[in-house]
């Protein structure tokens, strides 16, 4: 018996069948959806990155405005406590001023010639004035007008004000040093007048904050001419000048209380 053995050939494709076109597709589709899974991810990155970028500014830029803030309110408290601290200087101050004037208030009419004359003279002042012992007042209280000039006027703060102070005790001095005998008189109402301005000028700047304006002549020439001449006023109204002036039982102007 003869045995024929024959080997079976397969057929020749004509091209890519079904299951390859899937494979093919299959392969493209999770080729795109891992690129997309990728851009998604490193999208998801970026924007946590911003958001944490912007977070942290966030919270920088409240620091920083927490910063000035406190920074800002300290400087306020510092210029309040300085503002309080130099106000407070000043009322010393004024009041230190306004003391020496008040000791001085009585004795206006004696300052002229004061140190001139060893004695004064029988006649020329009234009967008060001639004490010995009224004379030594007067001169501690023309010192401690120079003396609290010295001591309280750095911590006055009103150029102003402490100008009209340092003009006061400028012309009690001279004055003390002497005026001609016949301006004796006027000069003491001059000088009392003026101190009197001097006192609501520092009170002007005690409750308002500022000195008094007395226009022009800003302050009394002690030697004008004539001897007559009516005492020295501020030629600009000064508020309380009237009431000052008239409650002075020194001067021309007094009224008496009714």
């Amino acid at each position: 018996m003869v045995l024929l053995v024959a080997r079976v050939v397969p057929p020749v494709s004509s091209g890519p069948g079904l299951a390859d076109w899937l494979i093919a597709w299959g392969t493209v589709g999770l080729g795109v959806v891992t690129v997309l899974g990728l851009g998604v991810t490193m999208f998801l990155a970026r924007a946590a990155r911003l958001s944490a970028a912007r977070a942290l500014a966030d919270e920088r830029e409240r620091a920083r405005g927490d910063r000035e803030d406190a920074e800002r309110r300290l400087r306020d408290e510092r210029a309040h406590a300085e503002l309080v601290r130099r106000r407070d200087r000043q009322q010393e101050s004024v009041a230190g001023l306004l003391g020496a004037i008040a000791s001085l208030m009585p004795f206006w009419e004696a300052v002229p010639n004061l140190y001139r004359d060893p004695e004064w003279k029988q006649g020329e002042l009234p009967a008060r004035e001639r004490d010995p012992w009224r004379r030594k007042e007067c001169e501690d209280a023309l010192r401690a007008l120079r003396y609290a000039a010295d001591a309280q006027l750095s911590g006055l703060g009103a150029a102003r004000a402490a100008e009209q102070f340092r003009m006061l005790v400028y012309l009690a001095q001279g004055a003390a040093r002497g005026v001609p005998r016949d301006l004796r008189v006027r000069a003491g109402q001059d000088l009392r007048r003026y101190a009197i301005f001097v006192r609501l000028s520092l009170e002007g700047l005690s409750d308002a904050g500022e000195g008094l304006d007395p226009g022009v002549p800003a302050c009394p020439v002690l030697e004008r001419m004539p001897v007559h001449d009516t005492p020295w006023y501020p030629s600009k109204v000064a508020p309380g000048w009237a009431e000052a002036v008239a409650r002075e039982p020194d001067d021309p102007f007094y009224q008496p209380a009714p």
